[in-house]
């Protein structure tokens, strides 16, 4: 199964049920991102009487990329810029769809990350990407909440949370009560999506593996543990008996994009060519 990127979450003011939708795909299944989105609506469909919790994992953008048909080629950011775009059109087929159902102002929408950009993306000034034990380029994401008349409209916040807190928040939000029988991290973040600046965490704690690597505060954080040469990465060549989805490796503009995110081999065999 592909790794968890993009995370999209929907729910009604209480649950009855639950609905998980996951996608198998093989490494050429170069459909599999438009066909998982074009059934997903149909639950919404079902379901839209009763209250549902959907939850939507779009294999992309994580390698091996892969964008449909009508959206190759339709970015200036190569093959990983086609991908984004079509997660953005993604989005807009869903929120279509409530719109036409008339529940959109009865559902909550998340649209979140569990990581930061790995080969390609970009963290903007923030140190590091994914697999940065400690530092704020693999951790910090975007998320994105939007239900109307509940969540006023370009309201932001700079509280600390993490993704843990989804399921406190919810669990809440649909009147049901918290586990009492294990140690439940996460924090009801109403409060913060609706537009406070302050935490529910005085602390926040960063891990590789079992180790913690630091701690955060809302001002400050305490770093004891980091990668140095930690993982080296080779594109070139076979993996697991098949071409490396970057094989040969990543080509940048470093005129175009001197932040090097986005690699344009496919554009450019060419250069490639020249550079092996």
């Amino acid at each position: 199964m592909s790794t968890v990127v993009m995370d999209y979450i929907l729910i009604l003011k209480k649950l009855f049920f639950l609905v998980f939708v996951t996608l198998l795909i093989t490494s050429n299944d170069s459909f599999a991102q438009s066909e998982q989105l074009n059934q997903k609506p149909n639950f919404i469909v079902i379901f839209n009487d009763d209250p549902f919790f959907i939850y939507l994992p779009h294999p992309m953008p994580h390698v091996p990329l892969y964008a449909s048909e009508d959206f190759i080629g339709r970015s200036k950011a190569g093959l990983y810029g086609d991908v984004i775009e079509e997660i953005d059109w993604s989005v807009g087929q869903i929120l279509k769809v409530l719109d036409e159902l008339d529940i959109d102002e009865r559902t909550m929408i998340i649209f979140t990350s569990d990581n930061g950009p790995w080969f390609e993306g970009s963290a903007g000034e923030l140190r590091e990407r994914k697999g940065g034990a400690s530092w704020e380029g693999g951790f910090k994401v975007p998320f994105i909440v939007r239900w109307p008349g509940v969540i006023p409209p370009g309201v932001t916040s700079d509280a600390i949370s993490m993704n843990f807190d989804v399921f406190t928040t919810l669990l809440e939000l649909a009147g049901l009560e918290i586990p009492n029988d294990r140690v439940i991290d996460g924090k009801n973040i109403m409060p913060v999506l609706q537009g406070s600046n302050t935490s529910p965490h005085e602390y926040l704690y960063f891990f590789n593996n079992e180790e913690i690597t630091a701690v955060r505060s809302q001002k400050w954080k305490f770093v004891v543990r980091s990668h140095y040469r930690g993982g080296l990465f080779r594109f070139e060549g076979e993996r697991f008996g098949e071409p490396h989805y970057y094989h040969p490796g990543l080509l940048f503009n470093l005129v175009k994009n001197p932040e090097e995110q986005f690699s344009y081999t496919r554009e450019y065999p060419e250069i490639v060519e020249k550079m092996l």
